[in-house]
């Protein structure tokens, strides 16, 4: 690729989470950034904080950078592209241990795609061959991968320890990758922020170099940080887990011992839990004959999930249900109320109720008062039970289906006060009573309040970002004409930039 192309799909696409897909987007801001050829300074920021709510209930903290940071990231990372990728380049069959190199023509456009349908086609292939005369495998994973990558590992992994630790010059373009990950994170060494496509370019610079160490002895297969290592015999299955450990030691990382395991070969390509729900589809639509055998899908997927509690058969079921053609409303009906119930109690899900909303609303025309009374009425049940675990996705997504669907929040002030200090939340409770005309009093206080400080410390020679609120200020400062005293968002502001996806915009 040319640095040219992956500056595009950086700035265009790699900003936000995956998981805000619908929600926000980048593409805007990535061509204004590239037409002006906007450079910018290397002061330090802070991460909008965003919690995904795992399938156990657990958060995972994900981070959007702020423009500024992020965009002087994807310029040191363009302007040196060439050697990076050598750096890929360097491991022989690269492309057939990670399962995730940052590559051109992924459906979703980005550089670093997790999504499924952006996988290597070839990879059961590739583990089949690589299985051919092993009887181990051996199954590592590295513990909180992201949180724990130290920013100074980044020219270690490029230039080695020694050569890094002699020259700390900022002429050196590796140092600048190392400080302009910290300047997106206020300093912080530890950690990189979870989300970001250039978070997966410099995972994938120092995973190669262990990739380049440990695969002349060995076979195997690596999705991010999980690795699938396949073994003639048991001791080689325990030396490559001690190999990989003393690795990682190198980089400041460490093994998952929770999940670390050596099993014996057979193994399936796919999970059970997989093949077994595949195993029950045998429905192209969904009506009234179809309707007990969907609902004993769902129980099926229920069941799986208490037996494989780390694994996703419940939101693998909801996709494939959410996807179908729908000829029945009391068929749909039902199966809507069992993804409700499940919803509310695994909020991980709550993305999709949109979608699910949408099939409802198209397939059933005389019944969409109905759906949307419903939907309703859950909406704020769902509010009340999450709100109070700080659960940003499960908040915010319910936030975008009233904006949405034009539903109604209930105790919409005291709401305000709840979701105050979580800026993806807050934004989109800001959105919900711009679109339905109730008054904002709320949030221009709170914007003035977070503006004033952030005034006040470039008063006194520090940088003002908006810390964590960078978002909500600058949306609300674009739809309420509200001059910024960041120079790059005020810019954007002017310019009527926005970082909503269109039909966010569309209703307000």
């Amino acid at each position: 690729m040319k640095p040219a192309v992956v500056y595009k799909k950086l700035v265009c696409y790699g900003l936000f989470p995956e998981k805000l897909k619908g929600m926000f987007s980048a593409k805007e801001f990535g061509e204004w950034i590239i037409k002006h050829k906007i450079n910018v300074s290397s002061d330090y920021y802070n991460l909008v904080i965003y919690k995904a709510t795992r399938n156990d209930n657990a958060p995972r903290v994900f981070g959007i950078p702020n423009p500024a940071a992020y965009v002087n990231i994807c310029r040191e990372i363009r302007d040196n592209w060439n050697d990076i990728d050598k750096i890929y380049k360097s491991v022989k069959n690269y492309d057939n241990i990670s399962m995730i190199i940052p590559k051109d023509g992924n459906k979703n456009h980005r550089l670093v795609s997790f999504a499924p349908y952006d996988k290597n086609r070839n990879r059961e292939l590739l583990d089949t061959k690589k299985q051919f005369g092993k009887k181990y495998l051996a199954y590592a994973d590295i513990s909180n991968f992201y949180h724990s990558i130290y920013t100074h590992s980044i020219p270690w992994a490029i230039v080695g320890k020694t050569k890094s630790r002699n020259n700390t010059s900022m002429a050196a373009w590796y140092n600048r990758i190392d400080r302009s990950f910290r300047n997106a994170q206020h300093k912080e060494t530890k950690g990189i922020p979870i989300g970001p496509d250039i978070s997966g370019i410099v995972a994938e610079i120092i995973l190669s170099r262990i990739d380049k160490k440990l695969s002349v002895k060995y076979e195997y297969s690596r999705f991010i940080d999980d690795y699938h290592c396949f073994c003639e015999t048991r001791e080689k299955a325990e030396q490559f887990i001690k190999d990989l450990a003393i690795q990682l030691d190198e980089y400041k990382l460490s093994l998952n011992t929770g999940k670390t395991k050596i099993l014996s070969l057979p193994r399936a390509l796919n999970e059970s839990w997989v093949r077994k729900l595949k195993a029950a589809i045998a429905w192209k639509e969904i009506g009234k004959k179809q309707k007990d055998m969907v609902i004993s899908f769902l129980d099926l997927s229920s069941e799986l999930f208490m037996e494989n509690p780390r694994e996703s058969p419940i939101r693998y079921a909801i996709q494939v249900i959410r996807k179908k053609k729908y000829t029945d409303y009391e068929t749909f009906h039902i199966v809507f109320q069992y993804y409700l119930n499940l919803c509310f109690l695994y909020p991980y899900i709550v993305d999709i109720c949109h979608e699910f909303l949408y099939t409802g609303l198209k397939s059933f025309p005389p019944k969409n008062k109905e759906i949307l009374k419903e939907a309703n009425i859950f909406l704020n049940k769902f509010i009340k039970e999450h709100i109070s675990y700080k659960r940003t996705d499960a908040v915010s997504w319910s936030f975008y289906n009233a904006i949405i669907f034009g539903l109604k929040i209930d105790n919409f002030d005291l709401r305000c006060k709840q979701v105050k200090g979580d800026c993806v939340s807050t934004l989109m409770l800001y959105l919900y009573a711009k679109s339905n005309k109730i008054s904002i009093s709320y949030f221009e206080k709170y914007y003035l309040e977070i503006e004033k400080m952030a005034y006040r410390d470039f008063c006194v020679g520090k940088k003002g970002d908006y810390s964590e609120m960078w978002l909500f200020v600058y949306e609300f400062s674009r739809l309420e004409n509200k001059i910024l005293s960041i120079d790059l968002l005020e810019r954007l502001r002017k310019d009527d930039v926005s970082f909503l996806e269109y039909n966010i915009l569309s209703k307000i």
